[in-house]
């Protein structure tokens, strides 16, 4: 079976939406579209009438480009009101043996999940942190042991309703549906996931358009996160207010001129623009990055103090992520806030060389590696679609020798 996974991240700026396929650990992106959110405001808020109609057109552009149809996708959803909590369950093994077996584990784990989410809560995820037998013994792989009783203690996480439902009815009403949930937090972490991050306690900093997000992970695992209400639109709205402009306008010298640090800013570099009463204004790009860097620091500074809130314990590592990462010189100015240990997370994989995608992308990788736990396959495709897809792709590379078709042999054949 071919490994083909759709993943939709709603921000509040933009939508992030692609198509893979996974291949001996490798992900290859199909498609990816990044559309700007126009059915969110700040005033009114999200208008789910706007947003089913950008839906359907992100979905159907993608369906035209691929050939085929899509009724299924993961979905991210936003840590900001996400509750953590931890919880005890035990299970009695009632085989004769006393053999611990997956369905065993299971249970004890949905056990973890009970009685403990509040009534305006959905359940996201039950992570174990760990298994103990009858004997007191603790383990992370209780199956095949020996043990009358199984306990284990959970990490159990929720979010709103409101959050994830009317996302969802959106999509169904569009015939796609909802495969699985999780947090943007967790496609940023398996974006950048190492050795290092899996054995250790680290920070991830996802500034994002409307607030900048400080997630701490233990071991692989997202145990708390906070939010800082200071984002992107906030370095907008200083660029608006210094060149008396619009905000439409600040945007578009932030994405023509814009740099994250002085270092290596240039003053030759300049634009053009008119302010709000009609008259000329130079811009060079020196004293714009002085506006941007002064705001970003503000915002890494604040995040810095919300890591000593989260944990007292050592981290090993701290990875700043986020549209604004894609700025020059952004590594720069984490390094000048936190000091070496910390690294800016780039996606660069062919087809979204852009760190908006981290979320979208590394939720991909997530399914791709609870798939693998559980010993499934997976495909937002039915056999008979694969095949399809699959004759199409033949006919296209055999249609010339044209790059394309070189672009597929190496995906598909390979």
């Amino acid at each position: 079976m071919r490994k083909i996974m759709a993943s939709l991240d709603i921000g509040y700026n933009s939508i992030k939406f692609i198509v893979t396929e996974t291949s001996r650990n490798n992900v290859y992106v199909l498609s990816s579209s990044i559309t700007p959110n126009d059915s969110y405001s700040l005033e009114t808020g999200i208008n789910l009438d706007i947003l089913e109609t950008l839906l359907k057109k992100i979905i159907s552009d993608t369906e035209g480009k691929l050939g085929i149809t899509i009724r299924k996708t993961i979905l991210t959803i936003p840590t900001s009101s996400a509750s953590f909590t931890v919880n005890y369950a035990r299970t009695n093994i009632k085989n004769e043996e006393h053999l611990v077996s997956v369905s065993d584990v299971s249970r004890v784990v949905n056990l973890a999940g009970k009685n403990v989410i509040q009534e305006n809560m959905e359940l996201v995820n039950i992570t174990p942190l760990y298994f103990i037998l009858d004997n007191g013994q603790k383990t992370l792989e209780p199956v095949n042991t020996f043990s009358k009783t199984l306990e284990v203690k959970a990490l159990v996480t929720s979010s709103l309703k409101s959050d994830i439902y009317r996302m969802i009815e959106v999509l169904e009403h569009l015939g796609v549906s909802v495969i699985d949930i999780s947090y943007d937090e967790i496609g940023e972490y398996f974006n950048s996931r190492d050795e290092e991050t899996d054995k250790s306690n680290g920070i991830i900093v996802d500034m994002g358009y409307l607030s900048t997000r400080v997630s701490l992970f233990n071991k692989g695992i997202l145990v708390n996160t906070c939010d800082i209400k200071v984002g992107g639109l906030n370095i907008l709205k200083d660029i608006s207010y210094v060149y008396k402009v619009s905000l439409n306008t600040a945007k578009e010298i932030y994405n023509s001129l814009g740099v994250a640090s002085t270092k290596n800013a240039s003053n030759l570099e300049k634009i053009e623009i008119k302010d709000k009463n009609g008259d000329k204004v130079i811009i060079n790009q020196y004293n714009l990055s002085e506006v941007i860097a002064s705001r970003i620091k503000e915002i890494l500074s604040m995040a810095k103090k919300q890591i000593n809130t989260l944990t007292k314990r050592k981290i090993s590592y701290i990875i700043c992520t986020g549209g604004i990462a894609n700025l020059r010189d952004f590594d720069l100015l984490c390094i000048d806030v936190f000091s070496k240990n910390v690294k800016v997370s780039h996606v660069s994989t062919i087809g979204i060389r852009d760190n908006r995608y981290a979320s979208s992308y590394g939720l991909i990788k997530w399914y791709d590696y609870n798939a693998k736990l559980k010993n499934y396959d997976y495909s937002i495709l039915s056999l008979e679609e694969q095949e399809e897809f699959s004759r199409e792709e033949k006919e296209t590379k055999n249609s010339s020798n044209s790059i394309i078709g070189k672009v597929f042999d190496y995906f598909f054949e390979n």
